[in-house]
């Protein structure tokens, strides 16, 4: 089984453009044998961010699903602020269990931040069943989720719809560096 050297992969990295001035800000890492500290100094002098991470990750097939899951089903985006966050929305819990279990077991989520999941439902009605369903499949408690004041008339799936919203910059950073690193060393056929 490979094993991926986060040290590796994130060094030389900057942040993504910030979305009012477009500027972005080197990464800092520090490492020993057994974990990566990623910071970065804002240039308004804001909170820095830091995030701690296992160095070396185990490329396992869970941690391919779930990149490969993430990159087809997650926000791609990165305009606006949207690259501060780390999202991926579907209404098959089964899949979205399978995300947040492999993100604990890697290391990169030690415990989900209150109201990080959104529940998209067309009937507000049905709120405390539908929170019910959600916290029993994803086997997450009922604080880490909450529901948009409006409901969605699009969202029409029986137990609606969870959107995984974890506002960390460098979590997302990580992820998609990982991602990049894996497309770029596969064989083209």
């Amino acid at each position: 089984m490979k094993t991926l050297d986060l040290a590796k992969i994130l060094n030389g990295r900057r942040t993504y453009p910030a979305w009012s001035s477009g500027k972005t800000c080197p990464l800092e890492i520090e490492f020993d044998s057994n974990k990566v500290k990623i910071t970065y100094e804002r240039r308004n002098g804001g909170r820095r961010p830091r995030a701690t991470y296992p160095r070396f990750i185990k490329f396992t097939p869970n941690l391919v699903w779930v990149i490969g899951f993430l990159k087809g089903e997650g926000s791609q985006s990165k305009g606006k602020s949207a690259y501060r966050r780390f999202t991926v929305t579907n209404n098959d819990p089964q899949a979205l269990r399978f995300v947040i279990r492999t993100l604990k077991e890697t290391g990169f989520v030690d415990e989900l931040p209150d109201g990080c999941i959104k529940i998209g439902r067309s009937d507000p009605n049905r709120d405390g069943e539908l929170l019910s369903y959600w916290s029993r499949e994803l086997g997450v408690p009922k604080s880490k989720f909450y529901f948009p004041p409006k409901p969605d008339s699009v969202k029409r799936a029986k137990f609606g719809t969870c959107h995984l919203y974890v506002s960390d910059v460098l979590l997302r950073l990580t992820i998609d560096a990982i991602a990049e690193h894996v497309f770029n060393s596969m064989n083209s056929p």
